[in-house]
């Protein structure tokens, strides 16, 4: 079993927490690493390196700072395998999808590199960036400065990918960082603390952090931390507002959702099953965007569900290091028996169970669910309205288009949706009109760097990815002169 220690100014910091958590691999449930179960007193200290490296790092050139980001993804690329690897055995995930969140993560930092050039070529010596002003009386130039001192808390989900949706933009835009990880998964998140060191960050500038809700408290409630940026379950971020609110702190919160994916009668249907398949049973429909509420026109119904019904019946658990894994158990006892909840809340609905509906096992793990699909699902159900995080999907018919939208609309979240047609207009129009903050047309849930990455509603506040991921940890400052 490894050790894990803090890291802080590019050292493994021996702390003397108020003990030690265990990471537990879910798939056999042995212990794979423990780490300090860090309170208010590590992450003060956490924080106090930031603030010393702060100094220095925020004047830093953005071109500097960009080569940073890319020793870092040239660090990660060189150990992907290894980084993949601990990803699956702390959260269970398939080993192919664990690499293609390491090369998301890649992708992220050099994403960040090259934005933070293409701004540096906009500047002068002082970092100022003219603005175009109508009245010739005046001129102004604008500059973007480092929030400062921030905290990235972490899920189990996606470590490392999500991780850099953080630490890539914080970097490029000059704050210094404390990272909490998950407590499920700090194995993936130490590897990084060695990548950082390897690519010659400066003492200070990252920090890494272990522990589990009391240091995110911590860290959440210092005076010195300027801001905070979570991905979690909407009920913690909810949390969070209300202790940062007496500060005015900058907050980026990444929350739950309850996605639908909508499929029209004239839709490809292997389109269609792709769409629907990936976007409920990829990661284990541990995922924020999972659209695990399936909409589709009366018209094709029976036919798509028979054939979903029997890919669905393919889909088997196994273990998540083989390389032909497709599931793998759910990522810790604590999800695996509040997935069980909800299908012991299903079975007391009556609900008409069209796959799985119980737990399973290969003779090893002990956390794994069957892929369930539900159908005629009434929209008064638990499981229509509340995000169960685990590989259950609930189906409805509907008739309109006007129908079909309101019933996407009709959710408490706002963070993703599908739709499936073979009228790319009509497709369109109807993502115009869904509440969500990303919407895929007619395929996967291809998450693109570029692009935006956040929710309305309790979905969260704010955006992740693309230029907006930078602006977040960035304050804007105008200097205005009488020409």
């Amino acid at each position: 079993m490894i050790r894990i220690e803090n890291y802080l100014g590019n050292n493994r910091q021996a702390s003397q927490p108020a003990g030690y958590l265990q990471s537990v691999n879910p798939y056999n449930r042995e212990a794979i690493a423990e780490f300090p179960c860090s309170g208010k007193a590590e992450v003060d200290e956490a924080v106090a390196s930031a603030e010393q490296a702060l100094v220095g790092w925020r004047q830093t050139s953005a071109t500097q700072r960009a080569d940073y980001l890319d020793r870092i993804a040239s660090a990660i690329e060189l150990r992907s395998e290894q980084i993949a690897a601990a990803i699956t055995a702390s959260c269970g995930k398939p080993l192919t999808e664990a690499g293609y969140d390491v090369l998301d993560s890649i992708d992220c930092y050099r994403y960040y590199a090259a934005l933070a050039r293409e701004l540096a070529a906009q500047q002068d010596a002082q970092g100022l960036q003219a603005v175009a002003i109508a009245d010739p009386a005046f001129s102004s130039r604008l500059r973007r400065e480092p929030v400062g001192v921030v905290a990235l808390i972490t899920p189990w989900n996606f470590p490392t990918v999500t991780t850099s949706w953080k630490l890539a933009p914080a970097l490029a835009a000059g704050c210094t960082v404390v990272l909490k990880p998950s407590e499920v998964t700090p194995l993936p998140e130490s590897i990084l603390a060695e990548i950082c060191t390897a690519a010659g960050l400066p003492a200070g500038v990252v920090n890494i952090v272990y522990g589990a809700g009391e240091a995110g408290a911590a860290l959440v409630s210092h005076p010195q931390v300027r801001k905070v940026s979570f991905t979690g379950s909407t009920a913690t971020g909810a949390r969070i507002a209300l202790e940062t609110a007496a500060e005015i702190k900058n907050l980026s919160l990444e929350l739950g959702g309850k996605s639908s994916i909508i499929v029209f009668d004239d839709a490809d249907m292997e389109v269609a099953l792709q769409a629907i398949m990936g976007g409920i049973f990829f990661n284990n429909g541990q995922i924020c965007s999972a659209t695990s509420r399936l909409l589709v026109h009366e018209g094709i119904a029976a036919e798509l569900l028979a054939q979903l019904q029997q890919r669905v019946a393919q889909l088997k658990p196994s273990n998540p290091a083989t390389a032909e894994a497709v599931l793998g158990p759910l990522a810790c006892e604590a999800q695996f028996n509040k997935v069980m909840e909800y299908l012991a809340i299903a079975e007391a609905e009556g609900l008409q169970c069209l796959n799985g509906g119980k737990a399973c096992s290969d003779g090893v793990s002990q956390w794994m669910v069957e892929p369930t699909v539900y159908v005629d699902v009434p929209v008064s159900s638990r499981l229509w309205q509340e995000e169960i995080f685990g590989p259950v999907l609930c189906c409805r018919t509907f008739a309109t288009v006007e129908e079909a939208i309101e019933r996407a609309n009709d959710c408490e979240y706002g963070l993703a949706a599908t739709v499936v047609s073979g009228d790319e207009q009509r497709a369109e129009a109807v993502a115009c009109q869904l509440e969500a903050g990303h919407i895929w047309l007619n395929c996967d849930q291809k998450v693109l760097v570029e692009t935006s990455w956040g929710g309305m509603k309790k979905s969260g506040l704010g955006r992740e990815l693309g230029p907006w991921g930078l602006s977040a940890f960035t304050e804007v400052k105008h200097i205005t002169r009488k020409s």
